[in-house]
């Protein structure tokens, strides 16, 4: 990655490996060189690395055992890159459009919301999602307005 790191996207892999090459083709690395990809996982998801291959976008962070999703965002977090941090599951693919509503938002004109979205998810059916983009407090307007978020 020759350009700086304007976004870094930490994807909280539990149980959900099977959903990391769609994540991958809905984020579309390729097509946002100043966008990071870190997956977050642990030995429950051994297949990862494999799925994953070598993209130079896309990080790897091994966690121990038994981590959940807030430890793999925090492990995420602590070795992102980027100016942003949006913060997601594997569990959710992102709709077209997403990563451009995250570079997007003003972060100078915002009111801290939660990115809280219906979705249709792989492993329960429909739930609530959250997702989260530090230092943008308007994510949900800023999704809504886009009409994006979790397909």
């Amino acid at each position: 990655m020759n350009q700086a790191v304007r976004l870094s996207i930490v994807v909280g892999l539990q149980h959900a490996q099977k959903n990391v090459a769609e994540v991958v083709r809905a984020v579309a690395p390729a097509l946002h060189p100043q966008v990071e990809l870190l997956f977050c996982y642990t030995a429950a998801d051994p297949d990862v690395p494999v799925l994953v291959g070598s993209q130079g976008q896309i990080r790897l962070i091994s966690a121990p055992a038994g981590s959940l999703i807030p430890h793999l965002w925090r492990d995420g977090i602590l070795v992102a890159r980027g100016e942003r941090v949006a913060t997601t599951t594997a569990h959710c693919i992102p709709t077209e459009g997403w990563v451009e509503a995250l570079s997007a938002a003003d972060l100078d004109n915002a009111a801290w919301r939660d990115n809280r979205k219906r979705c249709k998810c792989r492993r329960q059916g429909t739930s609530d999602f959250s997702s989260a983009l530090f230092g943008i407090r308007s994510a949900r307007d800023q999704a809504r307005r886009a009409g994006v978020g979790c397909r």
